[in-house]
This record gives C-alpha cells, structure tokens and sequence, in this order.
C-alpha cells in the first residue's frame, strides 16, 4: 500500500528570468511589428487641470487594452482584465478509483485599468484587480495493490513421548516415568492469516511419575499422549513451515489495484496590480500580487495565517522610468510580457506575496526580423504556500482458503 499525505508549508522563491523567442528567431518580420498595444493611441482629454499631466489619470475601456499586456498566471490559472469567472470540474470514474468531484473556479470581485500621460512623457497604465479562487486540493492518496497468488504450503506434525523406569532422584524405583517435556500446540489458536499457532500448552514435566490408568491408555494403537487426566510427550502441530510458489491452480493468479483520494476544499482571496510604464526608448514593468488562503482541512493553520495576514502589509513594487523629450512609444516589447509570465513558480502552490521588475527596450521601425528584437529581463521574489508530499509504503501478506492437507 502507498500513502501520500499531502500538507502545505510556507515556501520563498527568488526568481530571475531574460527571455526572447529564440525558436522564432529565423521568422521573416513584417513589415509593421503587430503592437501589444496598451491603449493603441491614447486620445487627449480636454485641457487638464493638473499640471503634471497630459492625460490625467482615467479608467480606460477594457475593449481597449490588448489581453496580451494584461494577462498573468494566479495560482496555476491564467486570467486578464477581461475575465469575469471560470469554473472547471472534473469527475473520474473508474472501478479502481474512489474520489470525489474536482471543482475550480475563479471569480472577478474588480478590477479596473487606470492610464495616464504625464508632462515629461511618461505612459503608465496601471492595472489593479481583486479575485477569489476556490481550488480542490489532494489530501492523502491511498493506492493499494492485492496480488493473489497460489502457493504450495509445507507443514509439520510431531507427536512423540518417551517413558521409562524412574531413576531419577526422589522418584519411586518401580514405576514408570515420561523423560520428554509434554509440550501441546492448541489446534484452536491456528491463525487464519498465516496458518501459523500462536499457544503452546505444556503438559507435564521430565520425570513426572506415571499413573496406572496411563500407562494403560498408551498401550492403545497408534499416538497416546496419555490420558485425559494426565498428558503427556509433545504434540507439536505446524501447517505452515515454507511455501514456494506454483500448484495446480497458478493460472488462477489475479492483481488489483484500488486507488482512494482524499480531497479538501482551499479557498483564496487575490489582489493583484501590474504597473507599467513606457517612455521613448524603453518600457518596464511593475508586478505584486497578495494572496489569502484558508484550507478546510490544514494542519498549519495557526502559522500559515499569521504569515499571510502579515504578507498583506508588504509593498507594491511600482517600477521607476526617466521621462523623455518624444512622445511616448507605445510599441511595447513583446518580450517584457513574455518574460514575467514565464518566470517559473511552484506548482500546485498558493502566492501569499508576488512581486517583480522587469525592463525592456521598446520596437522600433528599424527592426525587421525577430533576431533584431531586444530581450527583456525580469527579477521577482514569490512567497507562498506549497504541498509538502510525506510518502509511506506498507506491505503486508496474507492466506486466504482453508488449504486441505496431503501426506508426504
């Protein structure tokens, strides 16, 4: 049998990634490099009143900002500022496997898109959302394997006693004594497992005297292990001293196999923000995610939720960016995206607290060729809960059937 036990403990990450389509790398270019486009062209709003901005900051139209810009991964599931809910469930049957249904899902509470154009050039688009997710999480998983397999069994039986004239000191010259230890196994204590005794009765003692009507019962036909009143000599009895495999019914071998899995239900509430901001030269992003999350059924409960309430007042990482004399460009590189997104997390695992940097040099109408592309790079540390799998084995062998003994 195979157990796994599976519990969740606090686990820290600190994440590097540079990333660039190098398998794309010999893909001829069009000639107009398709735009990520944060806000195609973010159009002016009427004379502001602040005079730190061209475009104060606003709510975009979710229609448009590209999904691309805004997507990310929470707890192993994809979302953008377009998802409002998703739910998944799963159902196997099977006659080797007990388990209950799988639910997931994934629910918006808000989220919103805050864009703004600042007096020294400065695009920033700032992306701010909060989400509950429930999951179905393992708890234990049992698989257990029965192999049935038809042995030949070898026993023993031994019935034997030893009288003689008694010349032991303080025993009578002229009677007759047992030299062997009266030893019984209780045919009734056989067990039905093993085929093995588990008592050993002890009759009578070396040199015991004999009593007449004993004596006169031994002299019976066949085994005597003395009288009813008196026993005597061993009866020892063993149905199972070794087996080997292979009899007349091998071919009657079978294995099963059962697999039984225990689930909870964890539940997590999400804040999630990405800033990004792009100047004339380059563009650089600003990721942080804070998450909660209670188990139905968690053994850690006190210490997980003294960290994550804790977590909860870490800060967000907003990236910093130079202004620039042009305009803004907002032919953001593909690459920035690509590479937060691709930034390796535990899987299986919950974000108490995420947050990144990253920065990348922005297109422009030179670059003909996915070669010329310049890479990005993004840094990040990731604090979260991740399952700690504790595996046992057991064995365990037993005979079933009543076996019906043969002389040898």
């Amino acid at each position: 049998m195979k157990i796994h036990n599976c519990s969740f403990v606090v686990a820290l990450a600190v994440l590097h990634l540079t990333a660039i389509p190098a398998a794309l790398a010999q893909t001829p270019l069009p000639w107009a490099i398709p735009d990520p486009g944060l806000n195609k062209t973010p159009k002016p709003s009427p004379p502001p009143s602040d005079p730190d901005y061209i475009i104060p900051p606003r709510v975009a139209p979710n229609d448009q900002i590209s999904a691309f810009t805004t997507t990310l991964t929470l707890n192993d599931i994809p979302i953008s500022h377009l998802t409002e809910w998703q739910v998944s469930g799963v159902q196997a049957f099977a006659n080797t496997t007990n388990s209950d249904m799988v639910l997931d899902g994934t629910f918006k509470l808000h989220a919103e898109i805050i864009e703004s154009l600042s007096r020294t050039n400065i695009y920033r688009v700032d992306q701010r959302g909060s989400y509950l997710q429930l999951r179905t999480v393992p708890l234990e998983r049992r698989v257990t394997t029965t192999t049935t397999e038809p042995q030949t069994m070898n026993g023993l039986e031994i019935q034997m006693s030893l009288t003689g004239a008694c010349f032991l000191p303080d025993a009578p010259s002229d009677q007759q004594c047992t030299y062997m230890p009266g030893l019984v196994i209780d045919r009734n204590s056989i067990d039905p497992d093993f085929f093995v005794p588990t008592r050993v009765l002890q009759t009578s003692q070396v040199g015991d005297v004999l009593a007449p009507e004993t004596l006169a019962f031994m002299q019976l036909p066949g085994f005597q292990g003395g009288s009813a009143s008196q026993p005597i000599g061993l009866d020892l009895y063993f149905p199972n001293s070794g087996t080997f495999p292979g009899n007349s019914q091998s071919q009657r071998s079978t294995i099963k196999r059962q697999e039984e899995i225990d689930l909870t239900i964890a539940g997590t509430f999400s804040r999630v923000r990405q800033v990004v901001k792009a100047n004339d030269p380059q563009a650089v992003l600003g990721r942080t995610i804070y998450g909660f999350t209670l188990f139905g059924d968690d053994e850690n409960r006190c210490l997980n939720t003294v960290i994550q309430a804790g977590a909860q007042f870490l800060p967000d990482l907003i990236p910093d960016l130079e202004g620039s004399e042009n305009p803004p460009n907002t032919s953001i590189n593909r690459n920035l995206f690509f590479a937060a997104n691709n930034t390796r997390l535990p899987s299986s695992s919950f974000t108490i607290y995420s947050a990144g940097l990253g920065r990348a040099e922005s297109l422009t109408p030179n670059i003909r060729s996915l070669r010329e592309i310049p890479g990005a790079s993004y840094h990040s540390l990731w604090l979260g809960l991740s399952p700690v799998l504790d595996r046992s084995f057991g064995r365990d062998r037993l005979f079933s059937g009543r076996p019906v003994p043969k002389l040898l």
